[in-house]
């Protein structure tokens, strides 16, 4: 009985770890027709980096042919499935950069990775870098701030 009651015990525990790992995960519904399939952003990862500014983990999924593309933009033999990037937005001036980011495989293979910060860019309108701005501020301004 012993046992059996331990057995339990580590199936609840395997499952409650990897129930949570995927519920840090906000699915946006952010998708476009040439590039993204699906956008997400982790909801434990916001983080308030200066006065008027935040950072969170994005994770963006891209269609085929973009990832066949970023694939050979990159040299790499393989395609590319999505990006785990970390992103800090100012959300006085509308801008952003990137922190770092991996590039990945079908498979979960890191392909490509950046740790230098890229340059602080405007947010243009009405593209999907607006969308991820206006839905992670959403979020940022509603449980972090």
């Amino acid at each position: 009985m012993k046992k059996m009651m331990s057995i339990l015990f580590l199936l609840f525990i395997v499952f409650a770890s990897t129930a949570s790992a995927n519920y840090r995960w906000q699915d946006t519904g952010i998708h476009s027709k040439n590039i993204v399939s699906n956008l997400s952003f982790d909801t434990k990862s916001f983080m308030k980096t200066g006065d008027k500014t935040y950072s969170v983990w994005i994770k963006m999924q891209y269609i085929e042919e973009y990832g066949k593309k970023l694939a050979k933009d990159l040299d790499l033999s393989i395609s590319v499935s999505y990006c785990v990037s970390k992103e800090e937005y100012n959300y006085t001036n509308q801008t952003f950069r990137d922190l770092s980011y991996t590039y990945y495989d079908e498979e979960g293979n890191s392909l490509y990775t950046s740790n230098r910060p890229s340059d602080w860019i405007n947010i243009i309108p009405d593209s999907i870098g607006e969308a991820k701005f206006m839905v992670t501020y959403d979020y940022y301004e509603k449980y972090h701030k």
